[in-house]
Order: structure tokens, then C-alpha cells, then sequence
């Protein structure tokens, strides 16, 4: 038998908030959240510009050495444009083809 609960008894929240272990207006949450939201867009550049998406070769090993060449690859492109004076260019690593 399915217990029903008013909505009016819920918290500000939702109902399932008040048993997450950290609050959604806490600075740990919104500095946590702002973590996972920049691994996502590495995630998605990894997948958009470097080929990640669809990977050619076969192997758990070959995948892991296609991966770690890409993040190389994201993070000399952000080298190169800090040490050039091109900061606005450090996310892209389309802006550095030829």
C-alpha cells in the first residue's frame, strides 16, 4: 500500500532534501557544484574537440593512452596561451589549429 503525503506538509526544498547530507544553500554545496560543473565542461571539450567521443582504438589500455594524449594536448593549449598572452584562447583548442 502506497502512503500519500500532502504537499502542503513538504519542506521549502522538496521532499527528498532533507535527508541529503549537505543543503542546497550551503557554500559547501554551491563551491561543490561549481567543482562538478567544470569537470563537466573539461568532459565535454575532451568529447567535442579531442575525438573522445567516438574512440578508434581497442583496448582498455589504448583508451587510457587516447585520453591522457588529450588532456595533454588540453593542457599545452592552455599553457601556450597563458606563456603567448592569449588567455582568452586557454579553453580551445580549436583556436590553435592551423
Amino acid at each position: 500500500m502506497v502512503k500519500l503525503i500532502a504537499t502542503d506538509t513538504l519542506p521549502e526544498y522538496g521532499f527528498f532534501e532533507r535527508d541529503l547530507p549537505i543543503h542546497r544553500n550551503s557554500e559547501l554545496w554551491k563551491t561543490l557544484y561549481r567543482k562538478r560543473s567544470s569537470a563537466e565542461r573539461v568532459i565535454s571539450r575532451l568529447k567535442e574537440e579531442l575525438a573522445l567521443k567516438d574512440v578508434k582504438v581497442r583496448g582498455l589500455d589504448n583508451v587510457r593512452i587516447h585520453a591522457a594524449f588529450s588532456l595533454i594536448a588540453m593542457l599545452t593549449v592552455a599553457l601556450v596561451a597563458f606563456r603567448t598572452g592569449n588567455g582568452n584562447r586557454a579553453t580551445s583548442v580549436n583556436s590553435f589549429r592551423f
